[in-house]
């Protein structure tokens, strides 16, 4: 179950169009946990672009690896693999897992968490509470 209705991206998969979307919530706390060593370095305007990307893996191929699996259901094993072919897609697989789950973050679950965190701390008015 979505949170709220995601975008698709397409990518590639082993040569076959693939589509990557936001998740739901059990996947995105999983999806966070593999991202925590390295969330200070996706904070604040970034690009994703090939160069950043092979910064981050460079540094964190592991967690990196585990995240895009979390988000995209492809095995982890699948994604671990030194075939040329696949090397390039799972690098394009990275960037598409992180531009759309930033995309859904800042544009539709960040403004739905802070419009309800608003309601709940809305000052209470005269005579609204409880009788007692």
């Amino acid at each position: 179950m979505n949170v709220i209705e995601p975008d698709s991206v397409p990518a590639t998969w082993k040569g076959q169009l693939f589509h990557v979307k936001p998740m739901g919530l059990q996947r995105l706390a999983k999806f966070a946990k593999a991202l925590k060593p390295v969330a200070g370095k996706l904070q604040g305007t970034i690009v994703l672009d090939m160069g950043f990307v092979l910064g981050m893996m460079a540094d964190n191929l592991d967690d990196m690896l585990k995240a895009v699996s979390i988000a995209t259901e492809i095995p982890i094993e699948e994604l671990q693999t030194d075939d040329p072919e696949r090397t390039g897609e799972v690098l394009e697989m990275v960037i598409v897992v992180l531009k759309v789950n930033a995309d859904f973050f800042k544009g539709r679950l960040t403004p739905a968490i802070l419009g309800a965190v608003k309601k709940v701390l809305a000052p209470v008015q005269p005579g609204a509470g409880p009788i007692q």
